[in-house]
């Protein structure tokens, strides 16, 4: 089974618009030189999709609301952005700093 490309989205949440910024694009192109460099020096990429989940769970904490973050992530519904997608980016000794804020 290989993989196929198609002109159509894959869920019926349809197409959607991500905004480009001038920063992803830059990060864009930095990614692009990275893994040039990675091939050369026989280094383990990082897949689409992982990269996928990381700007998921980086952009909820950052404060783009839920709504946003599932029509950017072509979901249907929050619970496949919860429970497919979203994985706590923090270190341990940041997820104690922000209990000891709270308390």
């Amino acid at each position: 089974m290989g993989k196929k490309v198609v002109d159509h989205a894959k869920t019926q949440a349809g197409t959607r618009n991500v905004p480009y910024t001038d920063t992803a694009k830059e990060i864009i192109a930095l990614i692009k030189k990275i893994y040039r460099y990675a091939d050369l020096l026989n280094i383990p990429k990082k897949s689409a999709h992982k990269i996928r989940k990381t700007y998921i769970s980086t952009i909820i904490p950052d404060g783009i609301d839920l709504d946003t973050v599932c029509k950017v992530s072509g979901h249907v519904d929050l619970k496949t952005t919860f429970e497919s997608y979203l994985f706590c980016l923090d270190r341990e000794e940041e997820t104690y700093e922000k209990f000891n804020n709270i308390f």
